[in-house]
């Protein structure tokens, strides 16, 4: 363990929980947007393990908010991840998979690590991803946005809650993307994945933001 390279997060995370962190494999669905910021806050905060799950390559319309691929267009987002996290730690153990999830192939996905962070942008694949995250007994960790707004919830295996049930507004037009939004969502869902990883999450709690308005809001869907 690198001491100094954590020691301004030694108040907040013990050397043991740190290891923790270290010892995780964190399974993120979909490298764009939220995943640019998620994978950026993971591996800073000591996250050892990373499976990549994402079809895509880089294009210049995604620059405006994935910074994790500049310099990258044409190369695949998988690769261009990778490339990210191990300039930021070299000792990160880093598996990928360029191809979309989908209900053949999910299941496999997902029972590669410990958690699943869902970075999807499309209502169809969550659905999807929440079922197999069911079936493998994966605690899964949902960030979505749309426009200005955006919300973040953790799903146990056995939550009576379920994605579908909170699955973000659709009144808003595709392809709308606003960086700030972005990153605040992905943050937010790193920081509910470690809280999760440490034991100090509140599963069934919805967090949700409006940008617009500048408001962030809290409220109990579970008592499970």
């Amino acid at each position: 363990m690198d001491s100094e390279r954590f020691l301004r997060q030694n108040a907040i995370i013990s050397v043991d929980e740190q290891r923790r962190l270290k010892d995780t494999n964190v399974v993120i669905i979909g490298c764009g947007g939220l995943g640019s910021q998620l994978i950026t806050d993971l591996v800073c905060a000591g996250i050892g393990g990373f499976v990549l799950v994402d079809p895509d390559i880089v294009s210049e319309s995604n620059l405006n908010r994935q910074f994790i691929h500049f310099g990258n267009i044409g190369k695949k987002k998988v690769d261009s991840a990778e490339e990210w996290i191990l300039k930021a730690d070299p000792d990160c153990k880093v598996s990928k998979h360029a191809c979309a999830l989908d209900a053949n192939n999910a299941l496999s996905l997902v029972s590669e690590g410990d958690i699943v962070a869902d970075c999807l942008d499309n209502i169809d694949s969550r659905r999807i991803l929440a079922d197999a995250c069911r079936k493998a007994g994966r605690t899964l960790v949902h960030a979505g946005v749309e426009g200005m707004y955006g919300q973040v919830m953790t799903f146990l295996p056995d939550a009576p809650v379920r994605l579908e049930d909170i699955l973000i507004r659709e009144d808003v037009p595709d392809h709308v993307s606003f960086a700030p939004a972005v990153s605040m969502m992905g943050a937010l869902q790193a920081d509910e994945l470690i809280s999760v990883l440490l034991g100090r999450s509140d599963p069934g709690t919805l967090v949700t933001l409006d940008l617009e308005s500048r408001t962030l809001e809290r409220r109990r869907l579970s008592n499970d």
